[in-house]
């Protein structure tokens, strides 16, 4: 099962890759820039390759803009939705992948919001009446 996917690491993720676009990389453009493999950006980009400050600022330079702009704003706090990992679980591989793509296209509020409703359905979440 595939490790739950942090809010730091999506929404730095969706920087990254907003400024990629905004400076017409392709991900293997990217990652010749930076010395890293085409999988190892779409990794970073889908928030599960956790970076290091080293190469923070090897990214923020291949994609021309300041390190601080690939940084979330503030870490989010504990959130009480559950995890993509927890929600997807049970679903194929393919399709998980699917919908985990168009959900990290989503703000981090709406994001959220998705995951709890999803999970409610689910029975996941406290809240749901499985009678």
């Amino acid at each position: 099962m595939l490790a739950p996917v942090e809010p730091i690491y999506l929404d730095f993720g969706r920087r990254l890759r907003a400024a990629r676009r905004k400076a017409q990389l392709t991900q293997e453009a990217l990652g010749k820039r930076v010395d890293l493999s085409r999988t190892s950006i779409t990794n970073i980009e889908q928030g599960n390759q956790h970076v290091g400050l080293h190469l923070l600022y090897d990214l923020a330079k291949a994609v021309g803009v300041r390190p601080v702009e690939l940084l979330p704003d503030e870490r989010p706090a504990s959130s009480t939705a559950p995890s993509l990992d927890q929600v997807l679980g049970g679903m194929r591989r393919t399709d998980r992948a699917k919908v985990v793509r168009e959900i990290e296209r989503l703000s981090a509020e709406d994001k959220e919001h998705v995951l709890r409703l999803v999970a409610q359905q689910a029975g996941m979440e406290p809240g749901h009446d499985q009678g």
